[in-house]
């Protein structure tokens, strides 16, 4: 009985101080000691239970973790997640500094949608955050946004074609542009200009600069306005890595029969790439251009060189992709490239088997796709040889 009444009086005395002190903090916080609450505190102090004055207790700094952990965490962050966790304190915007200087941060970020509207005005465009699920407003430099063709982006760039059929690059995000070389400079377009000198309409070839097995004389030049032009010409746009490092290489699939043309980094003008025609797209990997053509053809470009060179890495695969409307070319999370097949059905057959050929083992597979719609997957595999070697043309 009296070790029990010794714990319980240890007891009431530890709970006696929390009370004691949990309420001098709340009167001394609120800048109001009432007379029964000194009288409360002296009493406890006499009686051992409270410090005569009252004390703020600090709690313990917790522990730092250290930069390189700090960026192996923010490295998976969305930007808008990146932004807000260096702004917490001193280390983790240091952390936040040296990811992004290193280019360590997530490449692949959810993407927004850029869209315009015509109460938001000429010059403003409106970015939705999927990740946020918040629209932003943005206002964006000369020419008006709302007049603009978009015609590619990547790298959190668009390419866009003016009411002058003029081409630039504009980040959305910080405002920037650039211009690219002036749409006369193409091969198949010749600026024509008005008596008094200035720029009127655009004169389009159709030549294309294909080597032909029979005579064929190609129609006669078009003439078009300076708005009109890129209804006719422009096809696609690709971008090599971010234009704000200085050094980038700008794609443009262009008509007649979807030809190529590139641009340096500040170039004056764009470069022909012929002779070939019928290009469906293009991606950049390992500091090559890998272009794809519709009968399945994939090349490389080697824009570096003084001389581009072009190498054929696929050969047609014009009888397996007959039925084949659209063909695109990407490139898997694990770095490998595909070639899509994509094909509409549109004389309203229900389903249909596809073939999907494995180029790793040979293999077969059947598939059947709903909706009139099926995808063809072809696996480039990073060593060419070994690709080569299993492609049945």
């Amino acid at each position: 009985p009296a070790q029990g009444r010794g714990k319980l009086g240890k007891l009431t005395a530890e709970l006696c101080f929390f009370m004691g002190s949990s309420i001098t903090r709340c009167l001394a916080l609120s800048g109001v000691l009432t007379t029964y609450g000194q009288r409360l505190a002296e009493f406890l102090a006499v009686h051992r239970l409270l410090p005569s004055e009252p004390q703020i207790l600090e709690r313990p700094t917790p522990p730092e973790l250290p930069e390189d952990i700090l960026m192996c965490i923010f490295a998976s962050l969305e930007t808008p997640d990146l932004v807000r966790a260096g702004s917490v304190c001193s280390s983790w915007r240091s952390a936040c500094a040296r990811l992004c200087n290193l280019g360590l941060f997530r490449q692949t970020q959810t993407p927004c949608l850029l869209y315009t509207s015509e109460s938001a005005g000429e010059s403003v465009a409106g970015l939705f955050s999927l990740v946020e699920n918040k629209s932003y407003t943005l206002a964006l430099p000369d020419p008006p946004i709302r007049t603009r063709y978009v015609i590619g982006s990547s790298h959190g760039w668009i390419i866009t074609a003016d009411d002058r059929s003029e081409l630039h690059l504009l980040n959305p995000i910080t405002g920037d542009q650039i211009a690219l070389p002036s749409v006369a400079t193409i091969e198949q377009v010749k600026p024509i200009f008005d008596d008094a000198g200035a720029l009127h309409k655009y004169q389009y070839s159709w030549y294309t600069g294909t080597p032909l097995l029979v005579d064929y004389d190609f129609p006669t030049p078009s003439v078009f306005s300076l708005g009109e032009l890129r209804d006719y010409l422009f096809g696609k746009a690709f971008l090599s890595s971010d234009p704000s490092t200085g050094d980038y290489y700008v794609v443009l699939k262009h008509n007649p029969e979807s030809q190529l043309s590139f641009a340096r980094a500040g170039d004056d003008r764009w470069t022909w790439l012929p002779p070939h025609v019928d290009y469906a797209d293009c991606v950049f990997k390992d500091s090559l251009l890998f272009a794809l053509d519709s009968h399945g053809e994939v090349r490389t470009f080697d824009l570096s060189a003084l001389v581009v060179t072009q190498t054929i890495v696929l050969g047609r695969m014009k009888s397996c992709i007959v039925e084949c409307n659209y063909m695109y070319i990407a490139q898997a999370p694990c770095g490998d490239l595909l070639e899509v097949w994509r094909s509409r059905n549109s004389l309203g057959w229900e389903d249909e088997d596809v073939s999907e050929q494995g180029l790793e083992d040979g293999e077969d597979e059947h598939i059947s796709e709903h909706n009139l719609t099926y995808l063809k997957w072809i696996l480039l595999q990073q060593s060419l040889k070994t690709l080569l070697a299993h492609v049945t043309v």
